[in-house]
């Protein structure tokens, strides 16, 4: 018997242990034993039977005790084994010895001719249990010991004890039973009380019941309940397959509430109760990563049996080995097992990704992504681990399944040219356990982000669901791989190396830094990517592409590890791909030789952000123009060819070098210099000529625009440097293409991510061209140019895809920061405004700056006034602060420190009154993206003068003199600036919240502290109220153009798609957790009290009396405060406009609510509304539908509203008994469109009077 192969562990460099592994398995290989003599079992070996069982693949399994090493047991040379002692009890019972194996296929036969037996004639015999079926072979026709027949009779007896110890065992049992024979009745229940206080209480039940079986003679096993003993690898009985009983449930639960409401809630006693099975238990899989069986399949066949799909300890009819026992299976301590497993673990990854969602149980991917990826997670962890193994073989494995893992978790572009398009880069690892707690609405959210996690806190495995790729790093994923390549080079195990490190890159800034750092992996990467293959490719194997990839996240990844691997000479091996030209017939196969050029290129323009390597200018100057005329050829393809990638980049890189030789120079850097850039302008101006016949495409745009790009730097340059040399190039001639590209651009705007990046491109190159020579160049003109690249970044920023692009569900923030980049040299003011509201939290001093610019270019006096309420509003205390260096403003020209977007601080400190220690108060909305009525902020500053941030921390300007009047003036002028922009900008409903908020400051004012901040009567200002009248007229404008969701009994429900949000929306956008209900309430009492009718109060009472609104509000004004509604005198005119409508939101559809409609009867019959005003007409029209609808449907729009007979009876007889005038209007109103059915009408009206 061979001793076991322990695991030394290699982690002894960690911080913490991976993961508090349980003891490894201890496998014994034996000789298979000798059942029955030779002679007699001559015949059966010559030709066994078909469905013999086979020897075991990986053999038993057996636990050994924590962390003790078991030394191996020598097997007893003396003494009876068990198969002899079994076949001892066989000769005593009289039956003749049969092999357990033999045995248990007899039982299945027996039990599936049963199954398929006909049934017998009532009366008939029963067949006797021990008769085998009749197809069994004459040489197996032996009697079976009498047994019931749902038990196993190869059940081992002695419940996994040895047989030479039975005999003592039921000795002992015997012994007991005489000593509880001869007590006392007082005795036993002491021994019970002593033995509940030590046991418990649920153990003796349970030890009860199992007595009570036995007495009742064996009574049957529960269901799914699997036959313990030896042999180890004897078949189950396929029929039975292995479930678990449902916890028990009490039915009291809902008295014991009632009656004692101090006990814990159920859910706190989740615990008490056995845990359910998980799901990673549930699926089986072969060895091929295939899914080989799932809860309610048919069992295994012969052909699973040998192919070794049934060798483990539970649900051995289920062929295929689950997650949890290939991953205790690594953790074996024999290296071919570990190997094995880990294999499997890494076939599974890759033949079942992960996959958003939540998937069916019983699938594959129920059983690797549910519990928040909690599968995928530990095979990561195991892989890990195993990197450190003492054996090659189970160290290639490990880093294979870790490819293989990391491969199946991946979250970026499969296109490897698109990867590598954009200038920046991002993390891309998802927060496992966040996503899996989203909601649609929350997926959707733009620059959502997940809560801060304590990571120096948590498990390894949950450090893992949070941030794999960071988690990994922490555990020092890279060192481990890092320490593989050390050994001599092996081309599989290099390539498996690259490959995890590749996935770790690209998703992990730190992975991708961390890697800069690895001289190890680096001359690995460098080695795959630039000088294993010769260049211009040969037949045969290409470079790797994730290697030159790699070498590119590395660049981005941050200034230090850019000037470590220039340092290492990672870059000077790739020069290759730009001295020597790729073929011509480059086309998009793997290994295209356009990709190595592209990525180099890109290389080469990162290291030139950072103002590192400029020298190199010098090794690659006379590649420049051969490379540029290979551009122009490409350019005039028909169809998208990937060299197209490659012209973005070399122009990009042409701009770089040029923007370089203006300021490098400055700082000493003569790399770059103006001399050796100016020969390129016309190498630009030939593609832009060459491009005029070609089909307009997006990407062909983008290759245009970064020409453009690099023209506009050239032009920048020259009109500092060399004045003469503008006039040198025929620009006129450039008009007719610059204009083909942007119409190009416009026309594919909002498709898809990447088309909207060079759309974005394009456009911003061309506007910044035209500009530039408008300025320096006054003999030609594009303004035409101008106003069109100035339509397509609008559009590009009204794109619902740019919100999305920052929304979780897509997260593309280096595609967003990207476009923002380019959209920020629009011109117009709805420009800033637009791109104000798509700028996240981490561009808060961009937005600062953005804000001045804007409010200023309207009106200085307004920024003066505002500037402390908007700054402050830019970010909300609490939440993530915001890096040192935004991502869009690097794009824009400000010195890079990274090109991959930094991530969110630590939270902020909550700001406190200095003399109460009493928290400050913020609005909930604060924070970039900025809310939709931005311009109003100061309104809800006022509204919490005692408390707010901005009065009372003590940060104002001293210069700052202003009073509640002023503020209130600027923020209602400057909302009029921003609403005259359009409805998409400040919609309607924010507008009719805000105003709202004016009236409100009149609440409790004799309450609030005098000082600078305060004031009275605002709304009754001639200038405060002239720019509110503006305002709702701004409102009604917008609300024309919009349309709401349609009328419910209940309010609307939030929809973020939406283009028209509701009040309730607005409200709850502003304030969360305060509802619009809420506000209007204390709306309509400060009306009642203060306002003495005033008309622009009144009309701040009317849009929630819209029909798309519910009849709360309309219940509230019309029951409650029945008694203001003389003092609103709104014409009909005069409405507010409400999706789309004016006096039409207020008709349609008809009332329902039978306490409103009564008190529209009352309004009426009490003349508390008159006719001609747009309380009157409400109240008329809805009485009347109620009336006369059921009688002329056909003349009401969507026919009779549903109201009760006798409410519509009670309201025909209020009406008609009422003055004269009333109960005319009432007889002879017809709706518009509509005709009165005359003759009905006074017919029904005589049965109400």
């Amino acid at each position: 018997m061979r001793p076991s192969e322990p695991i030394r562990p290699r982690l002894a460099d960690l911080d913490e242990d991976i993961e508090a592994w349980p003891p490894a398995a201890q496998v014994r290989r034996v000789q298979p034993p000798k059942v029955g003599a030779a002679g007699e079992r001559q015949s059966a070996l010559a030709a066994p039977a078909a469905d013999a069982p086979r020897a075991p693949i990986m053999g038993a399994i057996r636990e050994r005790d924590h962390g003790v090493h078991e030394p191996p047991r020598e097997a007893p040379r003396s003494g009876t084994s068990r198969f002899r002692a079994q076949r001892q009890m066989d000769r005593d019972a009289g039956i003749e010895p049969v092999s357990a194996f033999r045995r248990a296929r007899m039982l299945r036969r027996e039990q599936e001719a049963a199954e398929h037996a006909p049934p017998q004639p009532r009366g008939a015999p029963a067949e006797p249990a021990g008769r085998p079926c009749q197809d069994t072979p004459t040489s197996l026709d032996a009697p079976l010991p009498p047994a019931h027949p749902a038990v196993d009779p190869t059940r081992d007896p002695g419940g996994g004890a040895a047989p030479e110890d039975l005999d003592a065992l039921l000795s002992i049992a015997s012994e007991n039973e005489r000593r509880v024979a001869h007590m006392s009745y007082e005795s036993m229940e002491e021994e019970l009380r002593d033995a509940a206080a030590f046991f418990g209480t649920d153990t003796l039940v349970k030890l009860r019941e199992r007595r009570v079986q036995a007495r009742q003679g064996h009574a049957p096993a529960p269901h799914g309940t699997a036959a313990r003993g030896w042999p180890a690898m004897e078949r189950w009985d396929a029929r039975v397959a292995p479930t678990r009983a449902p916890p028990a449930r009490d039915e009291d639960d809902e008295a014991i509430r009632r009656y004692f409401r101090d006990e814990p809630e159920p859910a706190a006693l989740a615990w008490t109760h056995d845990a359910p099975e998980s799901a990673s238990a549930a699926v089986r899989f072969d060895f091929q990563g295939r899914m080989s069986w799932r809860p309610g399949a048919a069992a295994g066949s012969d052909a699973t049996y040998l192919a070794g799909l049934h060798h483990h300890g539970e649900a051995q009819q289920a062929p295929g080995y689950s997650l949890d026992e290939l991953l205790h299976l690594a953790r074996s301590a024999v290296a071919g097992q570990r190997s094995t497993a880990i294999q499997v673990l890494g076939r599974v990854c890759r033949t079942h990704p992960m996959k958003h969602g939540d998937a069916p149980a019983g699938t594959a991917a129920h059983a690797l992504d549910s519990d928040a990826g909690a599968a995928r997670g530990r095979i990561l962890l195991t892989a890990l681990w195993l990197l450190r193994d003492r054996h090659r073989s189970v160290q290639l494995a490990a880093v294979e399944c870790l490819a293989a893992a990391l491969q199946s978790v991946r979250a970026v572009d499969a296109d490897r040219f698109a990867l590598c398009e954009l200038p920046v880069s991002a993390d891309a690892a998802p927060d496992w356990v966040w996503r899996a707690q989203q909601t649609a609405a929350d997926a959707w959210t733009p620059h959502a982000a997940p809560p801060p996690f304590a990571a120096h806190e948590a498990t390894p495995l949950e450090a893992i669901q949070h941030d794999w790729a960071g988690g990994l790093c922490t555990l020092g994923a890279l060192d481990a791989l890092a320490a593989l390549v050390s050994t001599p080079r092996d081309d599989a195990l290099c390539s498996s190396v690259l490959d995890a490190t590749y996935w770790l890159a690209v998703h992990s800034g730190a992975a991708a830094e961390a890697f800069a750092q690895q001289p190890t992996l680096v001359d690995m990467a460098v080695f795959l990517g630039g000088t294993v293959r010769p260049w211009p490719l040969s037949k045969g194997r290409a470079p790797s592409d994730r290697a030159l990839v790699l070498l590119l996240r590395g660049v981005q990844s941050g200034r230090a590890a850019a000037e470590a691997l220039v340092a290492r000479g990672a870059v000077d091996p790739l020069l290759r791909y730009v001295l020597l030209l790729p073929p011509e017939s480059a086309s998009c196969d793997e290994g295209a030789p356009c990709f190595y050029v592209t990525v180099t290129l890109r290389i080469l323009a990162a290291l030139a952000r950072y103002g590192l390597d400029s020298a190199v200018i010098r090794d690659v100057w006379s590649a420049i123009p051969p490379l540029a005329a290979w551009a122009q050829n490409a350019v005039r393809t028909p169809n998208d060819d990937p060299r197209l990638y490659t012209v973005c980049a070399l122009y990009e890189l042409l701009e770089l070098w040029t923007a370089a030789a203006l300021a490098n120079p400055s700082r000493g850097d003569l790399g770059a210099n103006w001399p050796a850039v100016r020969t390129w302008a016309p190498l630009a101006v030939s593609l832009l000529q060459q491009a005029a016949a070609a089909p307009p495409s997006v990407l062909r745009a983008a290759a245009l625009g970064a020409a453009a790009s690099h023209l506009a730097a050239w032009v920048h340059a020259a009109a500092l440097l060399d004045a003469p040399a503008l006039h040198s190039v025929g620009w006129a001639d450039l008009a007719e293409p610059l204009e083909r590209m942007v119409s190009a651009a416009q026309t594919r705007s909002a498709q898809d991510e990447s088309a909207l990046v060079r759309c974005a491109a394009a456009a911003a190159a061309a506007q910044r061209l035209a500009t530039l020579l408008d300025t320096h160049v006054p003999s030609v003109c594009f303004d035409r140019l101008r106003r069109r690249a100035d339509a397509v970044l609008l559009d590009v920023l009204c794109s619902p895809m740019l919100e999305q692009l920052a929304a979780p569900a897509m997260h593309r923030p280096a595609a967003c920061a990207t476009i923002l980049a380019h959209c920020l040299v629009g011109t117009t003011h709805e420009h800033n405004v637009r791109l104000l509201l798509a700028l996240g939290p981490a561009d808060g001093a961009l937005a600062e700056r953005l804000l001045s610019r804007t409010v200023s270019a309207w009106d200085a006096n307004l920024w003066r006034i505002l500037s402390p309420f908007l700054t402050d509003n830019l970010a909300r205390v609490g939440a993530p602060a915001a890096p040192a260096y935004s991502m869009v403003a690097v794009l824009a020209g400000q010195e890079a420190p990274a090109l991959h977007v930094p991530p969110l601080g630590a939270p902020t400190p909550v700001a406190k009154d200095p003399l109460t220690d009493a928290e400050l108060w913020q609005s909930g909305a604060a924070g970039l993206p900025l809310r939709r009525d931005w311009p109003f902020v100061a309104l809800d500053d006022l509204l919490h003068s005692s408390d707010a941030r901005t009065l009372n921390r003590g940060v104002l300007p001293a210069a700052w003199d202003y009073n509640e009047a002023d503020v209130v003036r600027a923020s209602l002028q400057l909302a009029v600036h921003v609403a005259r922009i359009g409805a998409q900008v400040l919609p309607s409903a924010w507008i009719h919240l805000n105003l709202a908020k004016v009236f409100l400051l009149e609440q409790g004012t004799g309450d609030r502290a005098s000082g600078a901040a305060t004031g009275r009567d605002l709304y009754a200002d001639a200038s405060i109220a002239g720019w509110i009248e503006t305002l709702f007229d701004l409102a009604d404008t917008a609300a024309m153009q919009e349309q709401l969701p349609a009328s419910t009994d209940k309010p609307a429900p939030r929809c973020r798609c939406a283009a028209a949000p509701t009040l309730e929306d607005a409200a709850d956008a502003a304030q969360p957790g305060v509802s619009y209900y809420q506000l209007y309430t204390d709306l309509v009492g400060l009306y009642d009290a203060v306002s003495f009718g005033h008309p622009l109060f009144a009309r701040a009472l009317l849009p929630p009396l819209a029909m798309a609104y519910a009849s709360d509000y309309r219940r509230l004004l019309w029951s409650d405060y029945a008694h203001v509604l003389r003092g609103i005198g709104c014409a009909v005119a005069d409405a507010p406009a409400i999706g789309g409508q004016r006096v039409g939101a207020y008709l349609w559809p008809c009332e329902t609510d039978t306490v409103v409609l009564s008190r529209y009867a009352d309004a009426l019959v009490s003349h508390a509304v008159q006719p001609g005003t747009l309380l009157g007409t409400m109240a008329l029209h809805h009485v009347c539908a109620a009336l006369w609808a059921p009688l002329e449907p056909q003349h009401w729009h969507g026919g009779a509203p549903s109201v009760p007979a006798s409410v519509r009876n009670s309201l025909g007889r209020q009406l008609f008994r009422a003055p004269s005038h009333v109960s005319s209007a009432v007889l002879h109103y017809a709706p518009e469109g509509g005709r009165a059915d005359m003759r009905a009408r006074e017919a029904q009206q005589i049965t109400w009077m």
